[in-house]
């Protein structure tokens, strides 16, 4: 099994990244799941869609702040990747993280559109002026602008997880390989999913769904670092001074 572990990785980062991807899956279940419970009451046509929204307006806001969280973890996610990944690959390893600050900007984008559907259906602000009718209007298309917007974010974050695999692929060690493969697999869904929507928005397959296994196996993958980061540091520091460059360069390898 190869050693997670090189110059210039910390602990914090290879944990940041690990903590950050683990707690936003569970964020965006939530968000998710909120966000589409009250997007499902919510009428198809334009009649009744403002009320319908106004009336789950506490769940819905709770699910729209999750997902804020979630953009929020995406840039300390692009921060503890960077950190893992520097040492060896500086220029890569600022791609990657390029690539994931983009995505969480053009999802606080889509966000805000669903802000601002709760903003029109509950009639705050300059919507209070607007006839039921037109605010129906614009709920709906404010859905349907966060789709699209989101839909098309994913193809930046399939590119973010093709770099991260192409990162770990061109790691040495067999678990850094497999888990490479497992992400470009993963990235490549996304990709596959945003093409597709963006071509044939009529098709409603997804490809990622069955591809996303990457992203947990990466979990793991930087939770072990994280841990042997720790242990490498702690031996370094208990060792004699010559001793402790021999433990060091032992880390790097």
């Amino acid at each position: 099994m190869d050693r997670p572990v090189v110059r210039g990785s910390r602990p914090a980062a290879w944990f940041a990244a690990a903590g950050g991807l683990a707690m936003m899956a569970v964020l965006a279940a939530v968000g998710f799941g909120l966000i589409g419970q009250a997007r499902s009451g919510t009428p198809a046509s334009d009649v009744g869609a403002s009320d319908a929204l106004a009336a789950a307006a506490p769940g819905f806001g709770w699910g729209v702040l999750a997902l804020v969280c979630v953009a929020v973890l995406d840039i300390v996610v692009a921060w503890g990747l960077w950190g893992v990944f520097r040492g060896e690959r500086p220029a890569g390893a600022a791609l990657a993280a390029a690539f994931r600050l983009v995505y969480a900007a053009v999802f606080l984008g889509a966000i805000a559109m669903l802000v601002d559907a709760r903003r029109i259906a509950t009639g705050a602000g300059e919507a209070s002026d607007l006839a039921i009718a037109d605010r129906d209007t614009a709920v709906l298309l404010r859905f349907e602008g966060f789709d699209s917007v989101w839909n098309t974010g994913l193809l930046v974050f399939g590119v973010h997880l093709v770099v991260v695999g192409w990162l770990l692929v061109t790691r040495p060690g067999v678990f850094a390989t497999v888990v490479g493969w497992l992400v470009l697999l993963a990235g490549a869904g996304y990709l596959a999913d945003g093409v597709v929507r963006v071509v044939a928005p009529e098709v409603t397959a997804s490809v990622a769904q069955f591809t996303f296994i990457g992203e947990i196996v990466l979990i793991g993958w930087l939770a072990v670092g994280g841990v042997r980061a720790v242990r490498s540091r702690r031996a370094a520091a208990a060792a004699p001074e010559p001793a402790r460059a021999l433990v060091e360069g032992s880390a790097r390898s």
